[in-house]
């Protein structure tokens, strides 16, 4: 081998050893997005949402009816300008009469600062069709009031602070199921 095609190859295995060393990925920058401002619904917004976001949920009454479920099924936070203000309501005004109002379905979500009343279940922890089940979720001051059951885990690492949990047949209702 020639010393000029010698000397090239040493500088480009230099080059790209150099270039391997380097980190040039680009940090994505987590975004908000706000309900009702970029989004009418919550569903809405969570599903235009990335990994890492947060959907801020403004003061008012946002009703979901029987058939209809919020599915948070990534890593996100959904926090509610104020639990005495942002409510999310079963449809109908008799209790029981809903399923589900909000089914956190990944690992590592946040829902904070909501009254959710008039459901079967408020806050359901699970996924219901495929491993893994959501873990380290934080479930943190809400009011969660007038519903069959408050929260239901399945088998979950999960956090649960400062929320107000009352008037439900069952406040905390955890089950452990394998199939």
């Amino acid at each position: 081998m020639s010393k000029g095609l010698l000397l090239k190859t040493l500088a480009l295995l230099l080059i790209s050893a150099l270039a391997n060393g380097l980190n040039l990925t680009v940090p994505v920058k987590a975004d908000t997005i706000v309900v009702p401002d970029d989004y009418f619904t919550i569903q809405e917004a969570i599903a235009h949402a990335m990994e890492g976001d947060t959907v801020f949920v403004k003061k008012g009454t946002y009703t979901v009816d029987e058939n209809t479920t919020i599915v948070i099924d990534k890593t996100l936070s959904l926090i509610g300008e104020d639990p005495a203000c942002t409510l999310i309501l079963g449809a109908n005004s008799e209790r029981y009469e809903n399923n589900i109002a909000i089914r956190l379905a990944a690992p590592n979500i946040t829902v904070s600062g909501f009254t959710i009343a008039n459901f079967v279940v408020a806050i359901a922890v699970a996924n219901y069709y495929a491993e893994p089940y959501p873990s380290d979720c934080r479930i943190i001051n809400n009011n969660i009031v007038n519903n069959s059951d408050g929260i239901r885990p399945q088998r979950n690492r999960l956090f649960i602070s400062e929320n107000n949990i009352t008037k439900n047949n069952v406040g905390i209702s955890g089950y452990n199921r394998k199939t």
